[in-house]
């Protein structure tokens, strides 16, 4: 008796961090240029790394995978863009991002070891999406695909 094993493609999902569109848009990023300095000095001191998306090829082949493929997407804060498509993403990833998982990224990690009180971590929270909301910063994140 014979036994084939057919070994099936696996697909990573990571998510770089925000990049601004543009040298314009870049004057305009302070609020959401200060939550990503804010995770990289944070994780840094616990040993960690939170832009992770750019190691996961290097880590796939370090753990024998081969034909390791990167497919990236751009995916934008917002309503922005004007193609239809890229607007229609951008509105459920600001969504998403608005209605929780700014906080949720944020609340803990700041408060428990990056020194922030509670309310200062709402204040920050509160003009990053009145920012991101307004459509007046055009900036996008990476989502990456990786295919073995």
């Amino acid at each position: 008796m014979t036994a084939h094993v057919q070994r099936t493609a696996t697909y990573i999902h990571g998510r770089s961090v925000p990049y601004p569109r543009d040298a314009e848009c870049r004057e305009k990023t302070a609020k959401i240029d200060t939550p990503q300095r804010e995770f990289n000095r944070i994780t840094k001191i616990q040993g960690r790394v939170w832009d992770i998306a750019p190691q996961i090829p290097g880590l796939l082949q370090d753990a024998s995978f081969e034909n390791v493929d990167i497919i990236e997407h751009v995916c934008p804060f917002g309503t922005w863009p004007k193609d239809p498509k890229l607007k229609e993403v951008g509105r459920y990833f600001r969504a998403q991002m608005v209605e929780g998982a700014m906080e949720s990224y944020s609340l803990a990690l700041f408060t428990r070891f990056g020194g922030w009180k509670p309310v200062e971590v709402q204040v920050l929270l509160a003009h990053l999406r009145t920012e991101i909301q307004s459509n007046k910063i055009h900036a996008y994140t990476k989502m990456s695909v990786k295919a073995v």
